[in-house]
């Protein structure tokens, strides 16, 4: 599968310009950062050109042709980077348009040549009607998936198979209707970690009807797991935490296609294999695996939902307990911004048990054991789950962090914003792919 991922809102920005003349079809070419994946690739919208009049060499109701002098020096800087090129165009008389014959004709050309000015990437076509999208690999004809990503994942051209809606759902249907089913079963979910948040995760996306996991936990159960960890039993001792968590599945699902990774989010090549998720949930708590799940979701344009739950008991203090659920993505602060991350304490989870005890800062603090409650780690989970349904299905749900007081039995959406250039969220970082600031690779399990 390849997508064509743009950050919000540049691919309605990009339909108004194309259409604001409804009489002739208007062009534009897109240069796009591919990030290779399992299955295909990941085309990340880094800029986009738009010509002016004198930029057409033709321009007409069926038909356009951009100037050498427009589109040349645009495949040169795509060949020099190793950017794949995405030819764009209007069709301003069909609603949910069509590759027409003259399409096809002016591809049989243009491909090849593109592959040989600028080989081992895709390049594409990019079709925008009135109501819809429509878009292609430019050689083979492979159909691609348009996708928008910010505080909502926009599937504007979905390739997915028809999906046969299930009886069991028809309550949730009634909620946000059979397109947003359909929405739910075509996405392909990473989660990360499985104590008492992921876990609950687990549950809830496969009663949703989600078919398409990668699992990614290094950790194996023990018995203070069993008051948390959905489906884990006695029997589960020292089993791994991943085998639990797909058993959870099989029992909801029929046949769910589940990638389980037993190793830590930021050990080499971990991270890299979550650009084949659509939407990631971030269910741990050291600060350098979501320090990783940060840079993934911006380097690669993939939505992630960090979780997690707070109890602090502390002598002659009431309990404070509380949850919480934040999504990242283009156009929302990231975890830097917001203050959430400590590069000490980064350092130190990347650090070797021997480079932990040879630094003479290091302190044990951060492996103290903390409290853990079942009700307020599946208040964390429902936050995040109800999140990603509002980001994917459109159901209302204004925050983008949302925060659980449960002293004050107060939920409150929480406004922040991001630090300007920031080099993590900022625009020349979002949707860099495999350039610029790399993902953390190490070659041991962090603390």
């Amino acid at each position: 599968m390849i997508d064509l991922v743009f950050k919000a809102p540049e691919l309605q920005r990009l339909k108004q310009a194309l259409l604001d003349d409804k009489s002739r079809e208007s062009a534009a070419i897109l240069l796009a950062t591919p990030a290779a994946r399992a299955d295909g690739f990941r085309l990340l919208v880094k800029e986009i050109h738009l010509p002016a009049e004198g930029d057409y060499d033709c321009r007409t109701p069926t038909r356009v042709r951009l100037s050498p002098d427009f589109a040349i020096p645009l495949e040169r800087r795509a060949k020099d980077r190793g950017w794949s090129l995405i030819y764009c165009h209007s069709h301003p008389m069909q609603d949910r348009p069509e590759f027409s014959s003259i399409d096809d004709d002016a591809e049989r050309q243009l491909g090849p040549y593109m592959d040989y000015r600028s080989p081992g990437v895709p390049h594409a076509s990019l079709l925008v009607g009135n109501t819809g999208f429509d878009a292609r690999i430019m050689t083979s004809g492979e159909p691609i998936r348009v996708v928008e990503v910010g505080a909502e994942l926009h599937f504007a051209c979905n390739t997915g198979e028809a999906v046969l809606l299930e009886d069991q759902h028809n309550r949730q249907i009634l909620a946000f209707g059979e397109e947003g089913q359909r929405r739910l079963h075509s996405l392909r979910v990473a989660i990360v970690g499985f104590g008492g948040t992921g876990s609950a995760i687990v549950y809830q996306l496969s009663r949703l009807g989600i078919d398409q996991y990668i699992l990614v936990d290094w950790d194996v159960v023990d018995r203070t797991n069993l008051n948390r960890i959905y489906g884990a039993t006695e029997g589960d001792i020292n089993r791994p935490k991943i085998e639990v968590a797909e058993r959870v599945i099989r029992e909801a699902r029929a046949s769910p296609s589940i990638v389980p990774i037993r190793a830590d989010v930021t050990k080499r090549g971990v991270g890299r294999r979550l650009v084949d998720a659509d939407l990631i949930f971030c269910c741990t708590d050291s600060h350098a695996s979501r320090d990783q799940l940060n840079r993934i979701a911006y380097k690669y344009m993939i939505p992630v939902i960090d979780m997690g739950v707070v109890i602090q008991k502390n002598e002659g203090v009431p309990l404070f307990y509380g949850a919480q659920a934040t999504m990242l993505a283009p156009g929302l602060p990231c975890l830097w911004c917001m203050d959430r991350l400590d590069a000490k304490r980064i350092r130190h989870e990347l650090m070797t048990p021997e480079q932990r005890q040879a630094d003479p800062y290091f302190s044990n603090a951060n492996a103290v054991k903390q409290p853990a409650v079942i009700s307020l780690t599946s208040t964390a989970a429902s936050l995040a789950v109800t999140m990603a349904l509002s980001a994917v299905t459109g159901i209302p749900h204004r925050g983008r962090y949302v925060y659980y007081n449960g002293a004050d039995s107060r939920m409150n959406p929480t406004q922040s914003s991001s630090k300007p250039n920031c080099p993590f969220c900022g625009a020349e970082a979002v949707g860099n792919g495999d350039y610029g600031d790399p993902l953390h690779e190490i070659d041991h399990e962090s603390e």
